[in-house]
C-alpha cells in the first residue's frame, strides 16, 4: 500500500471514530433500572437492591401499592417502628406479628433508600421516585400492621 493510501485510510478511520463518539455522546443515558447489570453507579445499585427487597416483602405481606402517591424531590424518611407508634395496636396473632415485622423491614429499607437519595443523589429524579415509592410502601405496610386483628 502506498503512503498516500495509508494516510487516506487512517483519515477515514479517524472520521468514523469521531462520528461514533459524537453519536454516543448525543444518546441519552438510560435510567438505572433499564441499564444492564453493573452499569448503574453503586448508589443506584444499592437503591435498586433495597427497592427489590421491598417489593418481595410487600408480596409476602400482601401489601399492594398500585401507583406512588408521593411525588417531588426525595426527602428523608424517619419512620417509627410499629411498636413505637402509640396509635398502633395490632392483634396478638402470628399473622399480625409477621405483618408488623415485614412492615418494620419495609420501612427500614425505605429509610435507607431515602437516605441515599437525599444525601448522595440529591438531584437524581430516578432516586427521588424510588424514595417516594418506598415511602408509600412503608405507609401502606405500617397501616396493614396496625390494622391487623
Amino acid at each position: 500500500m502506498s503512503a498516500r493510501g495509508l494516510v487516506a485510510g487512517l483519515a477515514l478511520a479517524g472520521v468514523i471514530a469521531c462520528g461514533a463518539a459524537h453519536k454516543e455522546a448525543a444518546m441519552p443515558r438510560n435510567p438505572p433500572e433499564v441499564d444492564g447489570p453493573g452499569s448503574a453507579g453503586p448508589e443506584q445499585a444499592r437503591i435498586q437492591k433495597l427497592f427489590d427487597e421491598i417489593a418481595a416483602q410487600q408480596q409476602r405481606a400482601h401489601v399492594d401499592v398500585a401507583a406512588p402517591m408521593t411525588t417531588g424531590p426525595a426527602t428523608p424518611l424517619d419512620p417509627a417502628p410499629h411498636h413505637d407508634d402509640a396509635s398502633c395496636h395490632p392483634g396478638p396473632s402470628d399473622a399480625c406479628g409477621e405483618s408488623c415485622r415485614l412492615a418494620d423491614s419495609i420501612c427500614d429499607n425505605a429509610k435507607k433508600i431515602c437516605d441515599i437519595a437525599t444525601t448522595k443523589l440529591a438531584n437524581d429524579a430516578w432516586a427521588a421516585e424510588k424514595c417516594n415509592s418506598a415511602k408509600d410502601s412503608c405507609t401502606a405496610s405500617h397501616e396493614r400492621c396496625c390494622g391487623c386483628q
